[in-house]
């Protein structure tokens, strides 16, 4: 019941907000189940893919996805996640959870503040105004906008390569990331919408990234089946859910909640190594 209840909150909170279920799972099984960091970032791949995919149908359903932004996103990323799966695996567990506590420091004030104001009356007319595409339609959307905006398209890339280093490595991070660049690329539109696009651009690295700690023996797979049964779950709850809330008011929490981790995750590290001297 323990681990069905971890795979619907970490479900949850990816559904809801596009990110943090990666941090739930990580956190708990690092702490709850006594994985080695490495093992929960392998673990953690393996789970959270679920309830990515509920979520992102959830959102796609609402017409809320823009289908160009999370393509040129994913494709750099496969590259990304998996040097850095590799990385990681070479880093040695301490070294890991500096890397993770720092990182998820960061980020926090991105993720709060990472809206850009400007041209907030400006509609982008894209794939997010029509929750009916057909596959043939979004191959239409995404080679209209490549050709139309070309450097839009360039920055889009290169924020997918890092969020697939990030994945890789660390197992958490990347969406972060992807969505705090989103809410400044898609100004003027809803923010499930940068949700939905968000899942959907790290929903297919996310799967490499798995086959890459699945290949190299750090996903501990009797512990998959029931954080994977919850974690679809949640998804499609958080996402449901998510159609309900404020934007804004998510993102400040959850920044919130990426600094306390971050700075206990630090403190927690940095002891461990001073008990080893």
């Amino acid at each position: 019941m323990t681990k069905f209840s971890v795979g619907v909150g970490s479900g949850f909170i990816q559904g809801m907000t596009g990110v943090g279920g990666g941090i739930v799972l990580t956190t708990a099984m690092t702490r709850m189940f006594s994985m080695t960091q490495v093992q929960a970032t392998g673990t953690s791949l393996a789970v959270k893919i679920t309830g990515n995919i509920s979520a992102a149908a959830t959102f796609a359903q609402g017409g809320l996805v823009d289908y160009a932004s999370a393509f040129w996103i994913a494709m750099p990323a496969f590259i990304g996640v998996t040097h850095g799966a590799r990385i990681g695996t070479r880093a040695g567990d301490r070294r890991m959870k500096l890397i993770f506590g720092g990182f998820l420091l960061a980020l926090s004030p991105f993720c709060a503040f990472g809206k850009s104001k400007k041209d907030l009356k400006k509609e982008k007319k894209s794939s997010v105004d029509d929750g009916s595409l057909t596959i043939g339609k979004i191959v239409a959307v995404i080679k209209e906008d490549t050709l139309a905006e070309p450097a839009r398209i360039l920055r889009h890339m290169l924020v997918g390569l890092g969020f697939g280093y990030c994945t890789g490595m660390l197992g958490v991070g990347g969406a972060p990331l992807v969505m705090t660049y989103l809410f400044m690329d898609m100004a003027g539109q809803k923010e499930q919408a940068v949700i939905g696009t968000t899942l959907c651009a790290i929903t297919m690295p996310s799967i490499v990234g798995m086959g890459v700690h699945w290949s190299l023996g750090n996903i501990i797979w009797p512990m998959v089946p029931v954080l994977c049964a919850g974690s679809l779950a949640g998804g499609i709850a958080g996402a449901q859910a998510s159609m309900n809330i404020n934007g804004e008011w998510m993102r400040y929490g959850f920044a919130g909640f990426l600094a306390v981790l971050g700075s206990n995750t630090l403190w927690k590290a940095r002891a461990a190594a001073r008990l080893m001297r």
